[in-house]
C-alpha cells in the first residue's frame, strides 16, 4: 500500500478546512428559479400579492379595456380586459334595466338613481389614473358644457380612485361641475354593474332601460345629440 507523504497529508487537511471543515455542517439546498409567469400587457390581476391596491380600485386600471373592443370604428388593437372579480354581478348590457344605487357625491349630494328617472343618464366609469379614461374628459367637458341646463340630462361619473382626496383633486383642477362619486369597496357601484375595465359609460333612457353602453368619443357626443335632440 502506498503511503501518501507527510507534506502531502498536511497541504490536504489544511485545503479542506479552508473549504468549511470534513462536511461538519450540511451544504445548503439551492432554491429553484422560478420565473414569474407575465401579466398579459396592460392588464392588472385584482388583489395581486404585493399590490396595495383594493379591487375595485384595480377594476380596469388602464386598463385595458374591452371597451376599444366594441368600439365602433376603433382602429386601435384593444388589449385584454383585466381578471374579473369572482363572484360580482354580470356586466350590465343594452336592453336591461338600470341597476339602481344611492350613493353621496364628491361634493355631498345625495345621488339616487331611482330619483333621476324622466332624464336620460349617462353614467361614466372612470378613474384619474386611467389614461384612457383622460383622453375622454374633453367630450365629457363638451357634453356637460352643451346640456348643463338640460333638465332631461344628467351626468354622473362613478370613480374607481384610491382616496377621496385624489378624486377632489383631480375633480378641481378639470373643472369637471358634474355628479362623481367615489366607489366603495362595500355596496361597490362598478361590482354591481359588473364593470371589468374602464373606462365604461352606461346609457340609461327616461324609463330607466339602458339604451347603450361604451359609448365613447365622438360617438357618445353623437348618440346624446340624437337622444336629446340638438
Amino acid at each position: 500500500m502506498k503511503q501518501i507523504p507527510f507534506l502531502t497529508l498536511l497541504s490536504m487537511l489544511i485545503l479542506s478546512f479552508a473549504a468549511g471543515g470534513c462536511g461538519t455542517e450540511k451544504e445548503p439546498v439551492p432554491v429553484p428559479a422560478v420565473t414569474p409567469k407575465p401579466n398579459p400587457p396592460n392588464a392588472l390581476s385584482l388583489g395581486a400579492p404585493g399590490s396595495n391596491m383594493s379591487k375595485s380600485q384595480a377594476m380596469g386600471r388602464s386598463m385595458a379595456e374591452d371597451a376599444d373592443r366594441d368600439r365602433p370604428g376603433t382602429t386601435e388593437s384593444a388589449a385584454e380586459p383585466i381578471n374579473a372579480i369572482e363572484g360580482v354581478n354580470t356586466l350590465i348590457k343594452k336592453g336591461e334595466s338600470a341597476r339602481p344605487f344611492t350613493a353621496v357625491s364628491h361634493d355631498g349630494v345625495t345621488v339616487s338613481l331611482g330619483d333621476l328617472k324622466g332624464k336620460y343618464i349617462l353614467i361614466d366609469f372612470w378613474a384619474s389614473w386611467c389614461m384612457p379614461c383622460r383622453k375622454e374628459l374633453p367630450f365629457l367637458l363638451k357634453l356637460n358644457t352643451k346640456y348643463s341646463d338640460e333638465k332631461k340630462f344628467k351626468l354622473i361619473g362613478i370613480s374607481l380612485d384610491k382616496s377621496d382626496s385624489a378624486l377632489k383633486k383631480y375633480v378641481a383642477d378639470n373643472k369637471m361641475t358634474w355628479l362623481n362619486i367615489l366607489d366603495k369597496e362595500t355596496n361597490s357601484i362598478a361590482s354591481l354593474y359588473g364593470i371589468r375595465s374602464i373606462p365604461f359609460t352606461v346609457l340609461i333612457d327616461p324609463d330607466g332601460r339602458v339604451i347603450a353602453t361604451r359609448l365613447r368619443g365622438p360617438a357618445m357626443i353623437k348618440e346624446l345629440e340624437g337622444r336629446l335632440g340638438y
